[in-house]
């Protein structure tokens, strides 16, 4: 369950960074 969580904030953070790019 950490695990997914993890991997869902730091997908959510990417995808931040990503919308700023572009």
């Amino acid at each position: 369950m950490t695990i997914t969580i993890h991997l869902l904030r730091v997908s959510l953070d990417g995808l931040c960074v990503y919308l700023r790019l572009v």
